[in-house]
């Protein structure tokens, strides 16, 4: 259910001030694309290509969005997972609670190229323009480009996020990681700023981290976020087709200067490439419309819906307040409901919706937080209060941040389960499993094959009489939780199901 909550929070309000987008499900692959159509234009990497790792391969199959070209050189995988890291860090792309810390954290404002909180008034235009300059210089002093031998086949260790795997570190190139990160910056400085249609010129760098709190105030702090800009495929529109095209030229010219043999003549040639995308056209300002700038149409008092105080914003907060509301009373009716129960007289054996005895089972669920489903079936033996049985079921998996489906696992379990309350109609009950899960596929230090345990439960579940012989079992807090890989780095893959199934006795 939060999945979904975020995801319609995605739709129906900008992301932060993200820049150009990444690609997600719901968000087209902006950076990814441009900085890959600059790789290949610049003919970047410029040395043999090396060959992929298994964990290369293994990551490039659970990566949470889809590459604009197959990245057949760990050099390529790392720079596209770089050009992603200032917006996601290591953090699912729908997961939006972590996100906000990220877009809202004052001093991470430079690797978006927007202003800090300090770039204010007359001056504020070229200090954040300067930092945006200073944090490119610095991913690329990180990534080892300016070293008389640029070494690109060094790793280093990276926390990502994959579409399966979830949180991971992955040893990636550390030139092509940090050299993605300053380029995911660069090309954010055409997005976040106003720029001159005739010559490119910055007239005016945007601002986000004021408009999230008190205080805004545009004459100091500079025109708000305008997320219209941040769409790569509004290609119709003269403003954002010129950024897209700028920004891919300013990587460009950034790559080839990286190829240049002398360290220090690739330096100067990088600082040349920044000082033309970063250029500064003095003199525009608030009281003259930033020079008339062509941005202003679209504003709506000063930041549009990626601003933070647009319609879009304002549903995102009474979304998350009413399921935060609700998710607060429903835990509190849920524990009054258990303690009743708790204090309620024994159920009789004969009181239940289909009587003691063997049942066989067939049960379906689905889960939103990580995404999967579960197909299986087993048999249960009902005493008076206490129930036990086994289940078989295949649980595939798929991603709503990749749009990716994969054939999880196979779990095996036994159940103990004990019933609450018993009527002729229905039966309350809390389940829970223990067994063992096999994995069907590879992942990133995970192999096909391992096997590991399976844990679940119930919290509160019902059975209710369909006929004197079946009986729909629901399940609207069912715990389900892989865990093929126990040696090494263990691995698992928790679920929150909602889940039905039949109970059927037989009659012999």
């Amino acid at each position: 259910m939060r999945r979904l909550v975020v995801l319609a929070a995605m739709v129906v309000a900008v992301p932060p001030a993200a820049g150009f987008q990444i690609g997600t499900t719901v968000t087209a692959r902006c950076h990814e694309a441009i900085t890959d159509d600059a790789r290949r234009t610049a003919g970047w990497p410029t040395l043999p290509r090396q060959p992929l790792t298994e964990a290369d391969r293994r990551a490039i199959a659970d990566l949470p969005f889809t590459p604009p070209t197959d990245p057949e050189d760990p050099r390529a995988l790392a720079l596209l997972i770089g050009v992603r890291s200032n917006d996601l860090r290591d953090n699912a792309p729908t997961d939006l609670a972590a996100l906000v810390h990220i877009h809202n954290d004052p001093a991470d404002q430079p690797a978006h190229c927007i202003r800090r909180r300090e770039d204010d008034g007359a001056t504020g235009d070229a200090s954040a323009l300067a930092a945006c300059r200073g944090f490119i210089l610095d991913e690329l002093t990180r990534g080892g480009w300016f070293a008389p031998t640029v070494d690109e086949r060094a790793r280093e260790p990276v926390a990502v996020f994959l579409a399966f795997r979830g949180r991971v570190e992955l040893a990636l190139p550390r030139a092509a990681y940090h050299l993605g990160r300053g380029l995911h910056a660069l090309e954010d400085g055409f997005t976040h700023t106003l720029r001159n249609p005739t010559d490119g010129r910055v007239r005016s760098v945007l601002n986000w981290i004021d408009l999230v709190d008190d205080g805004y105030q545009p004459a100091r702090d500079g025109l708000g976020h305008q997320g219209w800009i941040d769409d790569c495929t509004l290609t119709d529109d003269a403003r954002v087709a010129q950024g897209v095209d700028l920004a891919r030229a300013a990587a460009v010219e950034v790559l080839a200067a990286l190829a240049l043999p002398d360290p220090v003549a690739r330096r100067l040639a990088v600082e040349r490439a920044l000082d033309g995308a970063l250029a500064l056209e003095p003199g525009c300002a608030l009281g003259n419309d930033y020079c008339g700038a062509v941005e202003l149409r679209d504003a709506a008092g000063c930041c549009d819906g990626g601003g933070g105080g647009g319609p879009g914003a304002a549903a995102l907060i009474v979304v998350v307040a009413l399921a935060w509301t609700r998710g607060r009373r429903r835990a509190a009716a849920t524990a009054a409901v258990l303690a009743g129960l708790a204090l309620a007289p024994p159920a009789q054996a004969d009181d239940g919706p289909l009587g003691p005895g063997l049942r066989l089972t067939a049960h379906g669920g689905a889960a939103l937080d990580r995404g999967a489903l579960a197909l299986g079936g087993g048999a249960t033996w009902h005493g008076a209060r206490w129930h036990a049985g086994g289940a078989v079921e295949w649980n595939p998996w798929f991603s709503l941040d990749a749009a990716r489906t994969r054939p999880g696992t196979i779990n095996a379990y036994a159940t103990l389960g004990y019933t609450w309350l018993a009527t002729p109609c229905v039966e309350l009950h809390t389940r829970v499993h223990g067994g063992g899960s096999v994995i069907l596929f590879d992942l990133v230090g995970v192999d096909r094959g391992n096997l590991g345990l399976f844990v679940g439960a119930g919290l509160l579940g019902a059975t209710v009489r369909l006929r004197d012989d079946l009986g729909l079992t629901i399940e609207p807090s069912d715990f389900a939780m892989p865990a093929p890989q126990l040696t090494g780095f263990p691995f698992y893959y928790r679920q929150y199901r909602i889940s039905l199934g039949l109970e059927w006795r037989p009659g012999w």
